[in-house]
């Protein structure tokens, strides 16, 4: 995260009054909701805790899981603000690659080609793979969603999965 960034939720952290544990209630409630696959409450707790606790240890996960409901509900536009958003500030999260292959599948599915291009190179820029001695590489991720996240590169493409299923694909 900037250094301003870091300023201004320092700054709003201390003008937002909030209750001691109110983040990790809602985060729980949150994470209890995606476990039973009630992606609506799921979303609603997560959503809160982004607007009442800006700073929460749990910002990044509230995050991911507002973009990942947006993408997989429809709503692109918001989808798409959410893990730009994300990508920027986490740039080190496990998750980030897979918000980039979001994003990659967004630009690809609205004919975006040359966004579809740079989101390709910043996957696999990100994760510089070296395949000696083996056919692949694999990254797992389990969403704040509970939805089983897996990456696996080869030689020449890198498979999206979501639970199992095939989600994106690039060649490269």
């Amino acid at each position: 995260m900037g250094i301003i960034a870091a300023v201004s939720c320092l700054l709003l952290c201390q003008v937002m009054p909030s209750h001691a544990g109110d983040d990790a209630v809602l985060y729980s409630r949150a994470l209890k909701a995606a476990r039973s696959r009630d992606y609506e409450f799921a979303f609603m707790n997560y959503r809160r805790l982004l607007r009442d606790h800006p700073c929460s240890r749990y910002t990044e996960r509230a995050l991911f899981a507002n973009g990942e409901y947006f993408s997989f509900s429809g709503s692109a536009l918001e989808a798409q603000e959410i893990f730009s958003s994300f990508v920027k500030a986490y740039p080190d999260s496990p998750a980030t690659l897979f918000a980039l292959a979001h994003l990659y599948k967004m630009a690809l599915k609205k004919g975006r080609e040359e966004d579809a291009q740079q989101f390709k190179n910043e996957i696999i820029s990100l994760k510089q793979v070296s395949l000696v001695f083996r056919d692949f590489k694999e990254y797992t991720y389990l969403s704040p969603l509970n939805r089983a996240y897996r990456a696996v590169f080869q030689i020449d493409t890198i498979d999206f999965y979501v639970e199992d299923e095939l989600f994106t694909q690039i060649s490269y």
